[in-house]
């Protein structure tokens, strides 16, 4: 895939992320950099609870990436733009870095099945939806999505309690979208 396909891809991707993903990320930044100085008592109860509830959604995202039992170092860059295109260039790349490496420490040792039951478990239906969403959207921009991702994709909308009627519907707008959007680049 090209630079610019990957780009339009992104762009695509983006208009369907869920505005309370990236309305979180000043409370993620503010954890990440409580965290860092060694101050994370600062950071409040309401901030705790809404920047878990991002992380949870990041993590399933995460593990929609890390469906075959490993990434790459592409995939993992992919990864991290993406991330940072979502949550708006809110969260620093060290960060995001951080995060990610949290998120591949936790599935090395818990591996998938624990670590989704556990993310999902943070969240409300609502922040469900926007975890699925964001998986979708992140298969769906790889131009070849393999069964074991559509696999994971499916584990991931049961853990979620998504219906499968529903969780299909998604995926395929979201495909749709973001293939239309990488069609109407020039050849």
């Amino acid at each position: 895939m090209s630079g610019l396909d990957r780009i339009e891809r992104l762009r695509a991707a983006k208009r369907g992320v869920p505005a309370n993903v990236a309305g979180a990320a000043p409370v993620l930044r503010r954890q990440l950099e409580a965290e860092q100085q060694g101050t994370a008592a600062e950071v409040t109860e309401a901030d705790r609870i809404q920047a878990r509830r991002l992380l949870a959604i990041l993590e399933i995202a995460f593990l929609a990436a890390a469906a075959d039992g490993e990434l790459s170092d592409v995939e993992i860059v992919n990864l991290g733009n993406s991330i940072s295109s979502w949550l708006g260039g809110e969260i620093s790349v060290e960060n995001i870095a951080t995060v990610l490496d949290r998120f591949a420490a936790v599935f090395a040792d818990q591996g998938f099945e624990a670590r989704l039951g556990f993310a999902a478990e943070a969240l409300d239906p609502e922040g469900a939806r926007e975890a699925y969403t964001l998986s979708c959207i992140l298969l769906a921009c790889d131009t070849d999505v393999r069964e074991e991702e559509l696999g994971a994709l499916g584990d991931i909308a049961d853990a979620l309690q998504i219906p499968e009627e529903e969780a299909q519907a998604r995926f395929d707008e979201i495909h749709d979208a973001i293939q239309d959007a990488a069609a109407s680049l020039p050849a």
